[in-house]
């Protein structure tokens, strides 16, 4: 039958009724001489630290372990989920609690640091993050979120770029930010009507004004117009064969 016994350097042990196998406490650690222990209980709480301590370690969730994750040795994690079928992929999804959403109220948010360089100061700010946060109330009729890029550049993260939830892509900050650089452009640009606006922040390097023109495409011409005084232009434009 089963037995406790009590160990000369102060520890229990816990046999089995054929007296091969045993889980041992001792010193607030439970060891065990199999492979697994079970722990029958639907919570089990751990007061402070839980260590896996091999490498490829592996947590297994679900009553047919049908989602893992995986210790990747001296690197992070791996997350898996066993479904082969068609369109599975590994679902990772951030919920609030908050009952109340409102306006500019981030919902979930990861976020990328170096706490550990050594420089300190600005190199252990959150260096980058991506978040979602509400555009407005959320209610029955509407959850309008926007994603937020941001990155730091001597500073904790700022967001840098929004995607909003009609689709815009928008800068933070008005003409901060550019599109490509002279040493990394983009190869082409495909768009509908060109809007070209300087008026609030420069003004142009030939005779120092501002301006704000649009430039639309006809069947067989092109079109600049002139937002300021509503003057309407047509390009000359010379066939090439």
């Amino acid at each position: 039958m089963a037995e406790i016994r009590v160990n000369s350097t102060g520890g229990v042990k816990l046999y089995d009724a054929d007296d091969s196998h045993y889980a041992q406490i001792k010193a607030g650690t439970i060891t065990s001489n199999v492979d697994a222990i079970t722990l029958g209980h639907d919570t089990v709480t751990i007061a402070d630290n839980l260590s896996l301590g091999s490498d490829s370690a592996v947590l297994k969730f679900g009553a047919d372990s049908d989602v893992t994750i995986t210790h990747d040795p001296d690197d992070g994690l791996f997350f898996k989920s066993a479904a082969t079928g068609d369109d599975n992929p590994f679902l990772l999804t951030l919920q609030t609690g908050e009952t109340d959403l409102a306006a500019n109220d981030v919902i979930g948010k990861i976020a990328f640091q170096a706490p550990d360089e050594g420089t300190g100061t600005d190199a252990i700010l959150v260096s980058a993050a991506i978040q979602a946060r509400a555009e407005g109330d959320h209610s029955s009729s509407s959850n309008a979120t926007s994603i937020d890029f941001m990155t730091g550049a001597s500073e904790a993260a700022a967001t840098k770029l929004t995607l909003t939830s009609a689709g815009h892509l928008l800068p933070a900050t008005d003409d901060a930010q550019d599109l490509g650089s002279s040493s990394k452009q983009f190869r082409d640009i495909y768009t509908g009507d060109l809007n070209l606006n300087n008026t609030r922040h420069r003004k142009n390097e030939v005779d120092g004004t501002s301006g704000s023109w649009t430039i639309q495409e006809g069947k067989d011409d092109l079109y600049l117009l002139n937002r300021l005084n509503n003057k309407k232009y047509k390009f000359n434009l010379t066939e090439v064969k």
